[in-house]
């Protein structure tokens, strides 16, 4: 298969890097920083900047491939209606499937249970670019992820030599590795017009993480029911998909 990831950081890298085993990947990137390396890892590269436009020629190229993965920043404070435009435009009438990455961060910060039927107090910025795309393109699939961990992505490494704040709070994080094996299989099943949660199954406290992490001391992870807890089991289920990284402390 062809598949474009537009945005490519530095999650589209790694999920690029997945993929390109069997697929053939396109990528876009804004800076000249990423564009050279995203071309010295061998990955067909076009810098560009959705702010302010692209050429006819490169959109012609993506438009006519079989997966486009739209992994351009979604932010809790704005949402960029030009850049989501241009995007669009960029894409023009694209009927094949396309994967577009949010966060959970659409959810409210209050203590609560949260799954795809959620719908009460969503983060307008982040829901008003799930929308735009959604309504754009209906086969879309829209992933929430939790926290983006792995490789130099630590969570104790953030809190070296620093107080860490509300210990008691449970984390919602995902490993990238996760999220790069539930995109293949979103591809191989074919999958079109999908929500899903993307969160690791286990939900530590953020002293649970630190302290497996600094001092391997480790403790039960409990299955509360307090906190802030995003689930993630329906693709669990309808994907019939098993974590390859369930448990946030060894992330």
């Amino acid at each position: 298969m062809k598949i474009g990831i537009i945005g490519c950081g530095w999650l589209g890298t790694r999920v690029a890097q997945k993929l390109e085993k069997e697929n053939e990947i396109f990528v876009t990137t804004r800076s000249d920083e990423n564009t050279a390396h995203l071309k010295s890892l061998g990955l067909e590269t076009y810098q560009i900047d959705f702010q302010t436009g692209f050429d006819l020629k490169t959109a012609e190229l993506f438009r006519n491939l079989d997966l486009v993965i739209l992994s351009l920043p979604v932010s809790k404070k704005r949402f960029s209606e030009e850049m989501a435009e241009n995007a669009q435009e960029f894409l023009g009438d694209f009927k094949g499937q396309i994967i577009f990455f949010s966060s959970v961060g659409v959810y409210p910060h209050e203590d609560g249970i949260y799954t795809e039927e959620s719908t009460e107090n969503l983060n307008k910025n982040i829901s008003a670019a799930e929308n735009f795309y959604k309504n754009a393109f209906p086969q879309i699939n829209i992933l929430r992820f939790g926290g983006l961990m792995g490789d130099e992505r630590k969570f104790s490494k953030y809190f070296e030599n620093k107080a860490l704040p509300k210990p008691d709070d449970i984390v919602n994080h995902i490993h990238y590795e996760d999220i790069a094996e539930i995109v293949d299989h979103l591809i191989k099943n074919k999958t079109n017009g999908k929500l899903y949660n993307v969160v690791a199954p286990l939900h530590p406290t953020k002293q649970q993480v630190l302290d497996y992490q600094t001092a391997n001391i480790s403790s039960e992870i409990e299955n509360s029911q307090d906190g802030r807890i995003v689930l993630g089991n329906l693709l669990e289920k309808e994907l019939q998909y098993t974590f390859l990284k369930p448990n946030p402390v060894e992330f």
